[in-house]
């Protein structure tokens, strides 16, 4: 008996028909990404699945590989990424939280500022925006406004810098 392809939804599938009995090859795509690194192409990769079987290799261009999901309930995935190189800016301004200056270095200094340069001094849509995810994050009501209690907790709130 030959080669057999069948239709199927989920993940890719490969037939093989054998003498008597059908056997079954089930594969899955794994995208290997992190939040910080990014998508990991080309990036070496050792595999461990349920079964004790050992394989390595590299992801593709896209940060791809396939695993067998016939061996097994899990497979354990190691990868040796890279280093990149990350740059972050660290505020050194002695303005008052309670000014649009102070705020923004505060809020850059704690990391609800989603740049790595950010400008020394923001636009209003720039503060107002990491102005929003402090308020959310400490609770306190959402306006995007140096208002209130939000200076005070500024002052308060993270770590020191």
């Amino acid at each position: 008996m030959g080669s057999n392809e069948r239709k199927h939804s989920g993940p890719p599938i490969q037939v093989v028909l054998g003498t008597d009995t059908e056997i079954v090859l089930g594969f899955r795509t794994v995208l290997l990404a992190d939040p910080k690194l990014g998508t990991l192409t080309e990036t070496y990769y050792w595999l461990r699945y349920a079964n004790g079987k050992p394989i390595n290799g590299q992801t593709d261009a896209k940060g791809q590989l396939r695993v067998r999901t016939d061996w097994g309930d899990f497979v354990d995935i190691a990868i040796q990424a890279r280093v990149k190189t990350r740059g972050i800016r660290v505020m050194l301004t002695k303005d008052p939280t309670s000014t649009p200056k102070g705020a923004w270095a505060r809020l850059v200094n704690l990391g609800y500022v989603d740049m790595d340069q950010p400008p020394v001094e923001p636009t209003e849509e720039q503060l107002e925006q990491a102005l929003r995810r402090f308020q959310t994050k400490t609770g306190l009501p959402r306006t995007g406004k140096l208002e209130g209690a939000t200076p005070t907790r500024l002052d308060h709130d993270g770590r020191s810098v």
